[in-house]
């Protein structure tokens, strides 16, 4: 007969139980945020929901919500990239992140692993950020550096995620704490980044990606006892690259049509070759000219008749004024023909 061995669960009921103490509470607004951005805090977020990290244990958030992938119910949104903003599955997953590692902050556990963002993001303080990424392993962890367990209750409501951190409170009721980051440089972005597109007419404009003030920031946990400051830790000290505004502009070649002859052009055109003097070409003069080039006049004309001109004439087509030849008749001699209508 097979023997059986019984084994103890590793944690009771009894110890759950002593767990019902809030010990802290942060909420992050995401109201600009894309449908599919908005999906994913509120994914990730339900993936944390529920998880219990007993005494001595290491959370790690990496290991609760990834992978970023559509099966697990991801979408494509925007994120930081080499100092630009692109879009990957799971983008917006920081936030987070960054809500989770502001709520263990208050609840004072141990942070054992914390990276920031490249650029500053707008949804909590400069330098109370928590970045994450898969790829490049950056996890957020901490550990529960007391003697019951810890229940982390995660929600999501009106585009609002809320983290509440319970356990059992040894801390003193005249003992609190705040949060406070201290600005040590300010860094401006550099000159806009043009991009031009042969696609776009000239006209067209668009900023592809607002520009970044850089920072060198640090950030401090302040404790008081009965209102009157005591103690002022350095949580971290961080830096935060600018970076400067994208803009994408027009850079199309415009088309421009070559007018036609007009029928009335070519019809004059072919009038004025039949009257030209045979062995004669339109514009040059007879021979036996006078010396001064004066071009021999016709019987019944004038000696200041122009050059190729019929007789009776001034050079002009009946209709027309001021010798300006092949206009139509009752048209504008400013006239711009052929012009396409600008796109």
């Amino acid at each position: 007969e097979a023997a059986v061995k019984e084994e103890k669960p590793k944690h009771s009921t009894e110890e759950l139980r002593k767990c019902n103490d809030r010990l802290a509470q942060f909420t992050t607004n995401y109201s600009s945020s894309s449908a599919a951005r908005a999906k994913n805090v509120s994914t990730a977020a339900s993936k944390i929901d529920g998880s219990i990290v007993y005494p001595g244990e290491e959370f790690s958030i990496l290991s609760k919500i990834a992978p970023f992938t559509k099966s697990n119910g991801y979408e494509e949104a925007g994120s930081y990239s080499q100092g630009k903003v692109v879009d990957s599955l799971g983008g917006g997953v920081c936030q987070v992140s960054s809500t989770l590692y502001n709520a263990i902050l208050r609840a004072e556990l141990q942070i054992t692993m914390r990276n920031n963002h490249s650029m500053v993001v707008s949804y909590v303080p400069i330098s109370a950020d928590a970045m994450i990424a898969s790829s490049a392993s950056r996890d957020f962890k901490f550990k529960n550096n007391t003697d019951v367990p810890v229940y982390i209750e995660a929600y999501t409501s009106g585009r609002n995620i809320t983290f509440n951190v319970y356990g059992k409170e040894t801390r003193p009721s005249n003992r609190t704490i705040k949060f406070q980051n201290k600005i040590l440089k300010t860094i401006q972005p550099g000159a806009d980044v043009i991009t031009k597109d042969k696609t776009k007419p000239k006209t067209f404009r668009e900023v592809t990606q607002s520009a970044h003030v850089g920072y060198k920031a640090e950030y401090y946990k302040i404790v008081y006892i009965n209102g009157v400051e005591k103690d002022r830790v350095k949580i971290n000290s961080r830096y935060y690259q600018a970076a400067p505004k994208y803009i994408t502009v027009g850079d199309k070649e415009e088309e421009t049509a070559t007018p036609a002859p007009t029928k009335e052009a070519t019809e004059a055109t072919d009038v004025e070759d039949e009257k030209t003097p045979q062995g004669v070409r339109p514009g040059t003069t007879r021979p036996n000219t006078t010396t001064n080039g004066a071009t021999p006049t016709r019987p019944g004309t004038t000696t200041n008749a122009v050059t190729g001109a019929r007789p009776g004439s001034a050079a002009t087509r009946p209709g027309t004024a001021n010798g300006t030849t092949g206009a139509r008749p009752n048209t504008s001699t400013n006239a711009t023909v052929g012009t396409r209508p600008v796109n």
